[in-house]
């Protein structure tokens, strides 16, 4: 059935009766606007879906969202077997640091065990993840159900296991917005922050950030005293369309 006849179709049916003049060719010049624009309304979600164009973010970074965690942007998580083919997940941090034990402060695999045992806490459970790349692979292949984790070093300092910058919101440079306002240590020499990265230096070690300095640090996860800032991540849903 050709374009004309289908539209003479709807125009029977909306009362215009059976005669092919019931159809003029401003009505269909004006049916082919609209699904010209449909498409391209759907062609916007799509882009700004998949990253190309910016997301309009449900919340304000650094907004304190109930049941969820302090907004923090999305992350793009790139499947390794496709350069461009991936999840997107929005990012919430912790209301505040963990702080089952004292002074705030634990090695690595103190925090994360007592993070993995957490039930609960502010809504949702804990998740052990021993190194970035474990994160990563739940991720794609869908096993992560939004427990709390140690973070990757990009969320904190925006700059990835290799040196290189891959993110702009990060937890230092948000340490000031919203609610994380005051809740994050920077003035003392223990206002470090652990990542669950791991550096390339041995499979002991994991970066993270000092707060009051900015700058990243290489120690033994087993050894060395650090604070941590949990987070947690939620699915983008994907556009679904009319």
């Amino acid at each position: 059935m050709s374009f004309m006849e289908k539209h003479k179709q709807k125009a029977v049916k909306r009362g215009g009766g059976p005669d092919s003049s019931a159809v003029s060719f401003g009505e269909v010049n004006a049916a082919l606007e609209r699904q010209i624009l449909d498409c391209e309304a759907d062609i916007a979600v799509l882009r700004k879906w998949a990253g190309l164009d910016p997301l309009e973010l449900p919340y304000e970074l650094g907004e304190l969202v109930e049941g969820k965690g302090i907004f923090f942007g999305t992350w793009d998580v790139l499947d390794p077997r496709f350069s461009k083919r991936g999840k997107k997940f929005y990012v919430y941090a912790a209301p505040e640091d963990l702080s089952a034990f004292p002074g705030l402060l634990a090695t690595w695999h103190y925090a994360s065990k007592e993070l993995a045992e957490k039930k609960g806490w502010y809504g949702h459970g804990g998740r052990e993840y021993w190194e970035e790349a474990r994160l990563r692979n739940d991720l794609i292949n869908g096993d992560y159900g939004g427990e709390w984790f140690v973070p990757p070093r990009s969320f904190l300092d925006g700059v990835d296991a290799d040196g290189v910058a891959v993110r702009k919101e990060t937890l230092f440079a948000l340490r000031h917005t919203g609610a994380f306002g005051g809740t994050l240590c920077e003035e003392d020499e223990n206002s470090a922050y652990w990542s669950c990265t791991k550096a390339l230096s041995g499979n002991r070690d994991y970066y993270s950030v000092v707060f009051r300095t900015g700058e990243a640090e290489v120690d033994i996860g087993y050894l060395c005293r650090k604070r941590c800032r949990p987070f947690r991540l939620e699915p983008v849903p994907f556009p679904a369309f009319d």
